[in-house]
């Protein structure tokens, strides 16, 4: 996600070292989780403490640490290299990152549909509308929904308020919450799980509507498939590290 890369921690996700632990452990101070390596701190690239707002996190990146063993590949320590991009990047940086989530708010995925008269426009109405009706309910705006590429100007106010909504959260919730928005293609469908108006299951099936028409048409393709199927799976990881934010 290019917003919370910042070339040391591209280097970071490619830098592999030897396992030079016995023990893992999570400390608590001051209402905060810290991952230990042999009772010291582990440390984020930039050499800060990999300290996080809950036990349940800390416990999903202390078994990331758990798990290895001989060589440290932090490409595949999912929950860890998150962490530490908020650590290291987004705490300096977070209108940065909740401008880039709100270009999505600007031409969400689920403000353009198909023209009305067709099966697939239907199936859109029937699918995304009910999310448009509940953000307007929640966040008190109105959205402007159009049929087919033209682009669609949002009101000023609402981008505000779905502005100042992401400006509010929490820091590590509003990591996820990005990538969820990434992920979906949807500002709106990142909200509704993080109001648990949607599951993530729910709202991974809707940001698919026009993939499952085109292959109920066509068929899939089967590089398309494999690829969906990974994206699915990190989208999934992002969605427990919201939940363990909150627990």
């Amino acid at each position: 996600m290019k917003f919370l890369l910042t070339n040391s921690l591209i280097l970071m996700s490619n830098f592999c070292r030897r396992r030079h632990w016995q023990n893992v452990t999570v400390k608590r101070e001051r209402g905060k989780f810290t991952v230990c390596l042999d009772d010291k701190p582990a440390k984020t690239f930039d050499k800060k403490p990999i300290t996080v707002p809950t036990r349940a996190l800390a416990a999903l990146i202390a078994d990331e640490f758990v798990n290895i063993e001989n060589e440290v590949n932090y490409q595949q320590m999912f929950f860890t290299i998150r962490a530490c991009r908020v650590l290291d990047w987004l705490v300096d940086h977070q209108q940065l990152a909740v401008g880039y989530a709100t270009e999505y708010a600007e031409y969400d995925l689920l403000c353009y549909r198909e023209q009305k008269g067709t099966p697939l426009a239907d199936w859109q109405d029937e699918a995304w509308q009910p999310i448009v009706e509940w953000a307007e309910t929640k966040l008190h705006c109105s959205f402007n929904v159009g049929r087919g590429l033209v682009p669609i100007p949002q009101p000023q106010q609402t981008i505000i308020n779905l502005r100042r909504t992401a400006s509010l959260m929490p820091l590590f919730r509003m990591a996820s919450f990005i990538e969820m928005v990434k992920f979906t293609g949807s500002f709106l469908l990142g909200l509704a799980i993080i109001y648990d108006y949607l599951t993530p299951e729910e709202a991974w099936d809707l940001s698919i509507v026009d993939e499952e028409w085109q292959s109920q048409q066509w068929g899939w393709d089967p590089e398309a498939k494999v690829a969906q199927a990974a994206k699915w799976q990190d989208f999934l990881k992002v969605c427990e590290f919201e939940q363990a934010v909150r627990k």
